[in-house]
């Protein structure tokens, strides 16, 4: 049987080093988008498994695509785009250190925030692709004070580059 993330080799190794600074959008961008559309489309059990297997050089770069995809949100003005980084942002399962994937959810919030939609609508229809530990890690941070979830307290600002809008690590 086929497997998304054993097949996806092009996750890993010096073919996506420093792809988070790299111009949005990237091909790369769009090979991911794919993988994880064939990933929301397998049943549940499927996506459970195949969320066990992704290995931290795949997690690192979808972790920069969930970041990438929140800068592009703003530009494009599309909460589709926000949904769909927080469903690569989770779909891991959250097996390792969560701290990184709070500092995402910052930026998600915030981008939800800049198009005008409501936080807590596109974070629920990301969580029914993700697992009961996800789902509740994303009620958790959406119930935390405002300052407590702000994308600046997680090391963020809100800048631009050649294409627009863009958020920047101050870290």
């Amino acid at each position: 049987m086929n497997s998304l993330f054993r097949e996806a080799v092009w996750l890993e190794g010096t073919t996506t080093h420093g792809y988070g600074t790299w111009p949005i959008p990237h091909e790369l961008d769009t090979r991911i988008t794919a993988l994880l559309s064939d990933w929301c489309h397998l049943a549940e059990e499927k996506r459970v498994s195949e969320s066990s297997i992704i290995s931290d050089q795949q997690r690192a770069t979808l972790l920069a695509y969930s970041e990438r995809m929140a800068s592009l949100a703003v530009r494009k003005k599309d909460r589709d785009i926000i949904i769909r980084g927080l469903i690569v942002l989770g779909v891991d399962g959250w097996r390792i250190d969560w701290r990184d994937n709070t500092m995402m959810l910052s930026l998600h919030n915030r981008s939800a925030e800049l198009i005008g939609v409501e936080p807590a609508s596109v974070f629920a229809d990301a969580a029914k692709y993700l697992s009961l530990k996800v789902r509740k890690s994303f009620e958790q941070f959406l119930e935390r004070k405002k300052e407590d979830i702000s994308f600046d307290a997680m090391g963020f600002i809100e800048s631009e580059d050649e294409n627009g809008f863009r958020y920047k690590r101050t870290w």
